[in-house]
């Protein structure tokens, strides 16, 4: 488990979705501005102690105002519905936000969205999950 300063954020979707490299681009996102050499490859080293199936790995957001320590929850292979593994973070506290990675192009990967709602209802009632589409909109 992370630091208890640390804020936690879970990231999910199916095989293929691009887990790796959007953990990749958040993560060496700094590089990209310096003009560093890109390698997809090149992943942070992951944090010790995550759950089986599960690759936790570090992240500092620093921007102009603040820095962040924050640490990305990969859930490996198709963790488009909610499991056993990344129940097992959620379980453990902390977890902020849910990252879950669809396919645009499949309008069906869309359905797991209701199970991944009780998901977070549970883990933290008095946050809900933000369903104003009329607000989203404005």
């Amino acid at each position: 488990r992370a630091a208890a300063m640390s804020s936690n954020i879970l990231v999910v979707g199916s095989a293929g979705a691009g887990k790796k490299l959007l953990v990749h681009g958040l993560t060496r996102f700094e590089d990209l501005e310096s003009g560093k050499k890109d390698d997809a490859s090149d992943l942070p080293e992951p944090l010790e102690g995550a759950p089986d199936g599960v690759t936790a790995y570090p992240w500092v957001i620093a921007t102009k105002y603040y820095t962040a320590p924050t640490v990305l929850h990969v859930v490996g292979g198709d963790s488009s519905r909610p499991s056993a593994a990344s129940a097992a973070v959620v379980a453990a506290g902390g977890i902020e936000a849910v990252l879950l990675l669809l396919d645009c192009r499949r309008l069906e990967t869309f359905a797991v969205l209701p199970e991944w709602e009780e998901v977070v209802e549970a883990a933290a009632p008095a946050a809900g999950v933000f369903d104003d589409e009329a607000a989203l909109l404005s």
